[in-house]
């Protein structure tokens, strides 16, 4: 698998059935601009909420110790710019991490440039201490409302939870 594949396979699909499971509207978009580089991969609208999505995939299963991502795969300067720069104007920005084992939400407000550069070289022991949300294999169904902000504890890794659904007042 690669990013494409980690987006159409697993994150997409998840994202999709999680959010009719929670009767959330949302509109998803893959963009592949050549335009301007460093634009998200991915610019979602989940239940009002907007923000951008930077996919990262190693087909790697690294022990909790070892990258997860390396060098070759992390964030490129021009993607770390652009966040920078929509953290700084008060936009959503995240970065959501993949390997054959496990992903990773980590959440780029708060984080300097070289935060965000280190995520390259960070552990899968690493990464569960800064992610806001993660997952083993099977993906529970409460990725959306880690992205809009919705989930008990937001900021704090959670387990894998089944999806239930959300009361409107």
């Amino acid at each position: 698998m690669d990013e494409v594949g980690f987006w159409a396979e697993r994150i997409r699909p998840n994202i999709t059935k999680s959010c009719q499971e929670l009767h959330l509207r949302f509109h998803l978009e893959r963009i592949e601009n050549v335009v301007a580089d460093g634009t998200p991969d991915v610019n979602f609208c989940i239940d009002g909420v907007e923000g951008g999505i930077e996919l990262k995939f190693s087909d790697t299963s690294p022990g909790d110790t070892a990258q997860v991502l390396g060098i070759q795969h992390g964030m490129r300067r021009s993607q770390i710019i652009y966040a920078s720069r929509r953290v700084w104007a008060g936009g959503l920005c995240w970065c959501l991490i993949g390997n054959r084992m496990a992903t990773w939400l980590v959440d780029l407000r708060g984080m300097s440039p070289a935060d965000m550069a280190s995520l390259s070289v960070a552990s899968s022991a690493r990464l569960r201490q800064v992610a806001a949300w993660h997952c083993g294999q099977r993906m529970g169904g409460t990725l959306p409302l880690a992205l809009i902000e919705r989930l008990p504890g937001a900021g704090t890794t959670l387990p894998l939870l089944s999806p239930q659904k959300v009361e409107r007042s």
